[in-house]
């Protein structure tokens, strides 16, 4: 058997291997721009950051995360009523602190039914301005927490090698199968070529 015709799907795995492996490698390298042979060689993630910074920036915003998706979750009437507790312990110590203060008299008169159902009322009352001030509180966010533009500004101030890594760890087993996919058809291509030549 000629060894000539066995190199063929060897190399050309080998060869299909490679090219896979540079074209993952690429998506990160180079970093910067290198001028090799009048061609400039710039990875695609480098080169494209701000770009896909701002696309990732309006998907997030009009796909996943919104200010009516904050809204809603403040909005919601078991959130509010989560918040009753707090509420209570807050007017409790204001009126303590700033209306009984040191007076033994106020004290005194701080632990009957009529001072206890004086707190009630006004908790009550925050609680139903609460939709109101969520609803005001909703509107203030969406000045000043634009989500686009919180996530374009972290993609394009996180390092490279650390986005690198993530996304090597996160998609590390696909992009080994695409090298090895790589690898596979190289082999085939070669495989056939091998044959053509030993039937021709």
């Amino acid at each position: 058997m000629d060894f000539r015709l066995l190199a063929l799907p060897v190399v050309g795995g080998l060869i299909g291997w490679f090219t896979n492996y540079l074209a993952v490698k690429m998506l990160f390298r180079p970093r910067r721009p290198v001028r090799v042979l009048g061609c400039v060689l710039h990875g695609l993630v480098p080169r494209r950051r701000a770009e896909l910074a701002r696309s990732i920036g309006e998907v997030v915003e009009r796909e996943f995360v919104s200010h009516q998706d904050v809204r809603c979750v403040l909005a919601d009437r078991g959130f509010l009523e989560s918040l009753r507790p707090r509420l209570e312990g807050l007017v409790d110590a204001f009126l303590r602190r700033r209306v009984v203060g040191d007076s033994v008299w106020l004290r005194a008169a701080f632990s009957t039914g009529a001072a206890i159902k004086l707190k009630d009322r006004v908790v009550d009352d925050l609680m139903a301005s609460l939709p109101e001030v969520v609803e005001a509180l909703g509107d203030e966010l969406k000045g000043r927490l634009p989500f686009r533009e919180l996530v374009r500004s972290k993609i394009e101030a996180f390092e490279l090698e650390r986005m690198e890594d993530t996304i090597v760890r996160v998609a590390g087993r696909e992009l080994k199968a695409i090298e090895l996919f790589g690898g596979a058809i190289g082999f085939v291509i070669g495989l056939a070529q091998a044959v053509i030549l030993m039937v021709f």
